[in-house]
């Protein structure tokens, strides 16, 4: 993914691509967001969200989930777009995973990630690994 990321060129404009965290090393989730919020405005970000379990070995990244995410003037905003649920599949779909209709169409925007079907992080297990791609204007 960083190298794909690293050759698209938005406008002709040179890019920086960085990964914060590996699927070895994840982030907490308070420190991906200290690590977003210092980023250039215009900053956009993939973002996965996972369970850190330990089971056999050292620990690994569980139930993952990937977002967007775009840093602007009004802040980090985080985007999801895997909820795109067909809209005659919804109520099936809802009924299963007990959640409103309404989180499975796309976007959901909000102000801090959301793991699947809106389900929101636990701080105590959930971690993070970040890829940043800013544009370099000049």
């Amino acid at each position: 993914m960083l190298l794909v990321l690293s050759r698209i060129k938005t406008g002709g404009a040179e890019v920086i691509v960085d990964l914060m965290g590996s699927s070895d090393q994840p982030l907490a989730l308070d420190d991906a967001r200290t690590l977003m919020e210092a980023c250039p405005s215009g900053t956009r970000f993939a973002y996965m969200i996972g369970r850190w379990e330990v089971l056999l070995g050292p620990g690994q990244i569980t139930a993952a989930h990937w977002l967007t995410a775009e840093l602007n003037d009004d802040g980090l905003k985080f985007i999801d777009y895997q909820m795109d649920v067909m809209e005659k599949n919804r109520c099936k779909v809802s009924r299963l995973q007990h959640v409103r209709p309404s989180r499975l169409n796309a976007p959901q925007i909000t102000d801090g990630p959301m793991r699947a079907f809106g389900e929101p992080p636990d701080p105590e297990t959930d971690v993070a690994v970040v890829i940043s791609y800013t544009r370099v204007d000049g």
